[in-house]
C-alpha cells in the first residue's frame, strides 16, 4: 500500500465513530424506528462472508 493509502486508510477508520454517531442521528431525526432490527439476546444468528464479516461474527460469538 502506498503512503497515501495508508493515509486514507487511518482516516476513514479513526472516522467510524463519529460517522456512526452521525448516521444514529439521522435515523432518530427522521423518526425513523429501528427496534426489532437486531436480534434479541440469546436469539441464534448467521454470519455469512469472509474478511470484515469474520471480524464481525467473532466480535458477536458468545462463549458456549
Amino acid at each position: 500500500m502506498t503512503e497515501t493509502a495508508n493515509r486514507h486508510l487511518a482516516a476513514e477508520i479513526a472516522d467510524q465513530p463519529v460517522a456512526w454517531a452521525k448516521a444514529v442521528d439521522k435515523i432518530s431525526s427522521a423518526g425513523l424506528d429501528c427496534g426489532g432490527a437486531l436480534p434479541a439476546a440469546g436469539e441464534r444468528v448467521a454470519v455469512v462472508g469472509c474478511g470484515t464479516l469474520l471480524l464481525h461474527g467473532a466480535g458477536v460469538r458468545v462463549p458456549a
